[in-house]
């Protein structure tokens, strides 16, 4: 969460932290990144108490957000939930959408994430910067079949560099067993070993259509 005005001088106004920095944001390097999100209103503009700074451009919104709630607060919507604003409710609607991607990929290093999320903004309504999810999950998909077609190909090339003295009658034989053995396992795989190894098993067909 991006803090919600000046917490020095308790001023209820924004904080250009290009200006006057606070860390560890914009310290990314490595494997340390740090994701901080900013607050947008009702209407999609970025909130006047919402402190600011373009190394980390991800809006969400936190304001007028209905939330569970302790008794002070409860006027509003009962006994268990209030109204309320900041950017403490903005910075977990990006981590939920995160979250969406390691449920399915447990490993991927922070920066890809990050450089993800930094495509996937999207202007809304009110030309603001937000987080389209759908974009950023479409976009990771993207990232990691680039990585599992890049895998089979590597692998292909082993193929072609142990058979390569061979005739092709002969490579033409060693691939369609290898074909045979790759069919066959890959009925029982799943997510991207099966992936993998379906777009191998494509690449020898196109290799066997060229002997």
């Amino acid at each position: 969460a991006w803090w919600n005005w000046d917490i020095l001088t308790d001023e209820k106004t924004w904080v250009n932290l290009n200006i006057n920095p606070i860390a560890p944001v914009c310290n990314n390097k490595g494997s340390s990144y740090s994701f901080w999100v900013f607050a947008t209103d009702k209407d999609g503009y970025r909130t006047n108490w919402t402190n600011y700074w373009e190394c980390t451009p991800f809006f969400a919104p936190g304001e007028w957000i209905v939330s569970s709630s302790v008794p002070i607060f409860n006027s509003q919507y009962g006994d268990n939930y209030s109204k309320e604003d900041w950017t403490s409710f903005s910075a977990p609607i990006v981590s939920g959408i995160i979250a969406l991607w390691y449920n399915k990929y447990w490993k991927i290093s922070p920066w890809v994430v990050f450089d993800t999320l930094k495509i996937s903004t999207t202007l809304n309504k009110s030309k603001q910067p937000v987080l389209d999810a759908e974009k950023y999950l479409s976009n990771l998909q993207a990232y990691f079949d680039k990585q599992i077609s890049s895998k089979a190909k590597v692998q292909l090339q082993k193929y072609k560099d142990s058979f390569s003295k061979l005739s092709n009658s002969d490579k033409k034989k060693k691939y369609q067993g290898l074909l045979k053995t790759l069919q066959t396992r890959s009925k029982k795989l799943k997510g991207d070993i099966k992936k993998e190894t379906d777009y191998l098993i494509d690449l020898i067909n196109k290799e066997i259509s060229k002997l």
